[in-house]
C-alpha cells in the first residue's frame, strides 16, 4: 500500500468503508520522545488516518516539535487538562474516523500496525473493539517484557491501549473514559464494554511498543480493587480482591527476606537470569520471529524491539 505522510482528508474520505482511522497522541513535556512518536505513525503502511494531537500544556520543548510536523496533523489542541483521560476524550471527541486508535507520546506504533487492524476491521465488521500484543520497555532497567492481550482474561490482566483500537460506534454508543480514574481507566472503560456486549477481536499480531514508568504503581493496585468491586459479583469481587492483596503482600515479603538473608547474592541471582533472559530473545530474535509464549524480559533498545518484533 502506498505510504502517505500528511493528513490527507481526500484519501480518507476514500478509503476502504468504515476503515477510516483517527490516532490520536497526548503528550506533556515529551520532548524526549514525542518524534519517535510522531514518526512511528506517519511511516504506518495502511494510508487511511488523520492524526490529532493533545498537548496539555507542556514547557519543555514539545510544542515546538508539534509545530515542526503541523502540516501532518488534522487538529492541535494546546490547553490544560484534567489528567491524562481527560485528554484522552478530549482526541475522540475531536475524531471523524470509523476507528479510533490512542497512543501516548513517549510509545510508539509498529510499522504495520494500522494495516493488520485494517485488515481486521474490514474482515470482522461486527467488531466494536479490535486489539493486539504490546511490548512493554523499561528503559530504567533496559528489559522488554511482552503484553499477550486476551480480552477473556480482562478481570486478570490488562489490555494495554496502545494496541487497542476502539469504533467511533462503539464510543458514541457505550461512552468515553471514566476520569475519575487516574490509572486504569482503560480497563475499567473495556469491561464497560465487554459488558454491554460489544464484540472484541484479537488481530493477533504485535502493534505498538509501551514504554513503562510514571505511574504510582500503589494507586494502580487500589484502582484494580475498585474495578473488581464495579465489574464484578460481591463475593467474586471479594474473593478476588483478598487473592489480590495477599499476592501483593507475599511477594514485597518474599524480596524483603530474601534481600535480608542473602544480601549481593540475590542481587546476583537476579542479574544471572536477566542474562539467562538475553541470551534466549537475541537466539529468538536471530529466527525474525517473535515467540508468543516469550513471556519473561529480555535487554534490547526500541529498535532492537521492532527488528525483534518482524513476526508478520
Amino acid at each position: 500500500m502506498t505510504n502517505i505522510n500528511r493528513c490527507d482528508t481526500e484519501t480518507i474520505s476514500t478509503a476502504q468503508p468504515n476503515c477510516r482511522f483517527s490516532i490520536i497522541t497526548v503528550s506533556l513535556n515529551a520532548a524526549k520522545t514525542i518524534e519517535h512518536t510522531i514518526k512511528s505513525v506517519l511511516s504506518q503502511t495502511f494510508p487511511a488516518y488523520e492524526y490529532i494531537i493533545i498537548d496539555g500544556g507542556s514547557t519543555d520543548g514539545t510544542r515546538d516539535i508539534i509545530e515542526r510536523y503541523r502540516s501532518h496533523f488534522s487538529h492541535v489542541v494546546f490547553e490544560p487538562d484534567n489528567g491524562i483521560y481527560d485528554a484522552f476524550n478530549k482526541g475522540v471527541r475531536l475524531a471523524s474516523g470509523d476507528v479510533i486508535g490512542i497512543l501516548n507520546a513517549d510509545d510508539i506504533y509498529t510499522p504495520w500496525a494500522l494495516e493488520k487492524v485494517a485488515e481486521a476491521r474490514i474482515n470482522h465488521p461486527e467488531a466494536g473493539v479490535l486489539y493486539g500484543d504490546v511490548f512493554v520497555l523499561d528503559e530504567e532497567k533496559t528489559e522488554v517484557s511482552t503484553n499477550i492481550a486476551d480480552h477473556t482474561k480482562l478481570h486478570n490482566s490488562m489490555i494495554c491501549h496502545q494496541g487497542v483500537f476502539v469504533t467511533h460506534e462503539t464510543y458514541d454508543k457505550f461512552g468515553l473514559y471514566d476520569t475519575t480514574f487516574k490509572i486504569a481507566s482503560d480497563r475499567d472503560m473495556l469491561l464497560r464494554f465487554m459488558g454491554k456486549g460489544v464484540v472484541f477481536y484479537n488481530v493477533d499480531s504485535f502493534l505498538a511498543v509501551y514504554r513503562a514508568g510514571g505511574v504510582s504503581s500503589q494507586s494502580y493496585k487500589l484502582e484494580i480493587v475498585r474495578i473488581y468491586w464495579r465489574h464484578l459479583p460481591f463475593l467474586k469481587a471479594f474473593i478476588k480482591t483478598f487473592f489480590y492483596m495477599s499476592k501483593i503482600i507475599i511477594k514485597s515479603c518474599i524480596n524483603i527476606i530474601m534481600g535480608a538473608v542473602l544480601g549481593n547474592l540475590w542481587v546476583r541471582l537476579k542479574r544471572m537470569r536477566r542474562l539467562r533472559l538475553e541470551r534466549k530473545a537475541m537466539a529468538l530474535s536471530k529466527t525474525g520471529k517473535v515467540s508468543k509464549t516469550l513471556d519473561e524480559n529480555f535487554h534490547g533498545s526500541i529498535e532492537d524491539v521492532l527488528a525483534f518484533a518482524q513476526e508478520k
